[in-house]
């Protein structure tokens, strides 16, 4: 499932600095909804795709976080972080990094911003170096976040349905 790039809800990628990428989109969601699907366990699943399980979720700040994708199989790969920062429905700060030798954590900063009946959120996303940030652009960040984007808009008009 994909968005069409020139609709109102296309995603929006930048790079505000030498260290750092933005992602965004605006939903037709409310604020309640969207900051659910990034933090309740039962809907992780829904929408971050690649059959994941969430393996830990303490959401408080100095709490942490695993996701495990494809668990079981020959390619199955986990990502995980701490949170910095925990400020319902609006904000949260956090590490994160794919489990093995694939680089070192950055932070994410995940912001909701009501508009209207609606939320854009957005997603700073900070490296310690240019060529980390390089590297985590050209593994497909931005892909990753349409298809991410375009699922959790799914699930959400699900969940709005039901």
């Amino acid at each position: 499932m994909t968005v069409d790039q020139h609709s109102p809800h296309a995603v929006r990628f930048t790079k505000p600095s030498d260290l750092e990428f933005r992602v965004e989109r605006t939903f037709d969601h409310p604020i309640e909804r969207v900051w659910a699907a990034y933090t309740d366990p039962a809907l992780i699943p829904q929408w971050w795709g690649q059959g994941t399980t969430v393996d830990r979720l303490d959401l408080r700040t100095g709490g942490g976080w695993r996701f495990v994708s494809n668990p079981g199989t020959d390619h199955e790969s986990a990502v995980s972080g701490d949170f910095l920062e925990v400020s319902p429905p609006d904000r949260l700060v956090q590490t994160f990094g794919m489990e093995g030798p694939y680089g070192r954590p950055f932070t994410q900063t995940i912001e909701l911003t009501r508009v209207g009946d609606g939320t854009r959120l957005a997603i700073t996303s900070r490296f310690d170096t240019t060529e980390e940030r390089d590297g985590v652009v050209t593994y497909g960040a931005e892909k990753g976040a349409i298809g991410g984007w375009a699922r959790l808009d799914a699930m959400l008009k699900r969940l709005a349905v039901g």
